[in-house]
C-alpha cells in the first residue's frame, strides 16, 4: 500500500501518485508511476513492445558488460601488483643487484 501525499495522476494509467511511486518525466515536470516508466517510453518514442523489450535487454546486458569489464581490469590490477611484489621479494633473497623485471602483459 503506497502512503504519503497524493501529488498527481499519472499521464499513462490515470490514477492517484503517490509520493513514493513517483517519477518525474519530461521538461513539464510531468508525473507518472514508476510502474508506468516503460509504457511512457513506449508512447513518447512510438515504439512497439517488442522494440522496447529488445532496447531494454541490450541496456541491461551493457550494463552487465560494462561492471565484467571493471571486474577485469581490476583483477588483472591486483595480479600485476602482486606479480611485481613476488618480482622484488626474488631479487630481495638473491641478492641481485640488477633487478629481475618481467613484464606482465
Amino acid at each position: 500500500m503506497a502512503s504519503g501525499c497524493i501529488m498527481g495522476t499519472c499521464l499513462i494509467c490515470k490514477e492517484y501518485i503517490y509520493e513514493d511511486e513517483l517519477d518525474v518525466v519530461g521538461d513539464n515536470d510531468n508525473f507518472i508511476h514508476n510502474r508506468c516508466k516503460g509504457e511512457y517510453i513506449k508512447q513518447k518514442y512510438h515504439i512497439s513492445e517488442e522494440q522496447f523489450q529488445r532496447l531494454y535487454e541490450a541496456q541491461v546486458l551493457r550494463r552487465d558488460m560494462e561492471l565484467m569489464d571493471k571486474d577485469i581490469r581490476d583483477t588483472l590490477g591486483y595480479y600485476r601488483i602482486k606479480c611485481r611484489e613476488l618480482w622484488d621479494r626474488l631479487n630481495e633473497i638473491e641478492n641481485n643487484k640488477e633487478a629481475i623485471t618481467w613484464n606482465v602483459f
